[in-house]
């Protein structure tokens, strides 16, 4: 009776600890590469990292806003689920660049991509149509 217990109490743990590190890892991290990485250049490399081609179209310094519209809020939360850290730069200057891009024409729509950058490090990246109808994930 007593090794039944003992089992039970040990294959509990065991399933414990193995649910903890699936839970604190993989999907369930949002810390990623892009979060951390130092943007140096043009950003091209960056998209580059993450499988697209892209080519500079301009560069623009601005103001993350302090208070977010609900636009902002929005495009806020599409950052958060990638894991970029927009919101913790809020009311922060940077610098806005924004891409043609030259791999991916879904039904022959022209694609674009941004990335904010703020003290080196990119807050936030989005690939997107020009007419607005269609926002892809960068990561």
């Amino acid at each position: 009776m007593k090794r039944a217990i003992l089992s039970v109490t040990v294959l509990a743990v065991i399933s414990v600890a193995v649910f903890l590190t699936f839970r604190t890892s993989g999907t369930g991290n949002k810390q990623t590469p892009a979060q951390i990485q130092e943007i140096t250049g043009d950003g091209t490399e960056f998209f580059a990292l993450h499988g697209w081609e892209t080519e500079k179209v301009s560069e623009k310094n601005i103001k993350i806003p302090q208070e977010f519209s609900k636009a902002y809020a929005e495009y806020a939360l599409i950052q958060e689920k990638q894991g970029f850290p927009l919101k913790d730069f809020a009311g922060r200057d940077a610098v806005l660049f924004t891409y043609s891009v030259k791999n991916y024409s879904p039904n022959g729509k022209e694609m674009s991509a941004e990335l904010i950058v703020c003290d080196g490090i990119a807050v936030s990246a989005l690939v997107y149509s020009t007419d607005g109808l269609l926002k892809l994930e960068v990561i």
